[in-house]
């Protein structure tokens, strides 16, 4: 069963997974081309990282934020992903900012071995831009999120429920569900921090904080896109 606030945060992470579909070389120019609005400016930052790729979601903050203030002065965390190994270690992540009037959202991509950015148009996404009053709805990131192992743990009963149990956490997304949840005028579903478990075969939504399912129950399908 999927309630509005789910589908919201799966649209978000879908929305976000695809962002980055179109790149362009670090060393070329960045700029969009005038005729295509969807067109996403990228840079691979290449190098290994993997001295400062992140372990946990405060680290993952750490990581990206500085990203994310190159390209605005007050840029929002409203998503992140972290995909695991099934012995639960990070192998890696996605965090996703906008920023209020912005016609682009940005997005943070990282592996151990690379750190890509990405700033696609919201436009070409078929998003909207957040005015100010939008963007002061966002809520922070709440004290207390369980670390993406610990989450998936959390959540064994539902994923049970959604007959995922027992199977390896593949990934989890903690999401607020922006910017697909703004229409231009009120947010359809208000922004709030959710997660969603997922495995192999199925996820659940669950409340980021204790691992508790959403009521109702919502199972979803592992659509979650690969890099």
């Amino acid at each position: 069963m999927r309630g509005p606030a789910a589908k919201a945060l799966l649209v978000a992470g879908l929305v976000a997974g695809l962002a980055g579909c179109q790149l362009v070389d670090r060393q070329e120019n960045l700029q969009p081309t005038d005729t295509d609005p969807s067109a996403a400016e990228a840079e691979e930052l290449l190098g290994n990282p993997d001295e400062d790729f992140p372990s946990t979601l405060a680290g993952l903050r750490a990581f990206a934020g500085p990203e994310a203030l190159t390209w605005q002065d007050e840029p929002v965390l409203v998503d992140m992903t972290v995909w695991l190994t099934p012995s639960g270690m990070w192998e890696r992540l996605r965090a996703t900012y906008v920023a209020a009037d912005a016609d682009r959202m940005m997005t943070v991509r990282a592996d151990p071995d690379r750190l890509r950015v990405e700033r696609p148009r919201l436009e070409g996404l078929g998003l909207l831009e957040l005015p100010d009053a939008a963007v002061a709805e966002l809520p922070p990131v709440p004290e207390g999120l369980l670390e993406p192992a610990d989450l998936g743990a959390a959540a064994a009963d539902a994923l049970a429920s959604c007959d995922a149990g027992g199977q390896p956490v593949v990934a989890v997304v903690y999401a607020t569900g922006a910017p697909a949840a703004w229409d231009g005028s009120t947010w359809t579903t208000p922004p709030a921090w959710r997660s969603t478990v997922i495995t192999e075969t199925a996820g659940v939504a669950v409340d980021p904080t204790s691992g508790t399912p959403l009521a109702p129950l919502t199972c979803v399908d592992p659509v979650l896109p690969e890099e």
